[in-house]
């Protein structure tokens, strides 16, 4: 993306990279100057390459990685997480979700 004006912006969708087999975290540094939203979900993969929803940081996405990119970057973008999983109740493990995130990330501040 050199020749890609700084004025074209991407979603970096994380369950999408992963279905499609990429590294989220890989991508984010080769496409970092346009990154403009980065969207957090996380999966874990059966043999037969179906996934299941789980908490961020438990399974494939390394969220302390993911801490120290943003920094060495300086994104300036947002952050969006979704979770699909226990769709019956999922407030128990969005709740999860942000303590992870949370306990895992310096990058943002908390309030």
């Amino acid at each position: 993306m050199k020749n890609t004006s700084e004025r074209i912006g991407l979603n970096l969708d994380f369950a999408w990279m992963l279905d499609a087999g990429f590294d989220p975290l890989d991508q984010f540094k080769k496409l970092a100057d346009h990154v403009k939203i980065i969207h957090l979900k996380d999966f874990v993969f059966d043999r037969a390459g179906r996934f299941e929803d789980v908490v961020v940081g438990t399974g494939n996405v390394d969220l302390a990685k993911l801490d120290v990119l943003l920094s060495e970057v300086g994104f300036e973008g947002t952050a969006v997480l979704e979770y699909e999983g226990n769709s019956e109740n999922p407030m128990s493990d969005l709740s999860r979700c942000v303590e992870k995130i949370k306990s895992e990330m310096s990058f943002w501040s908390w309030s």
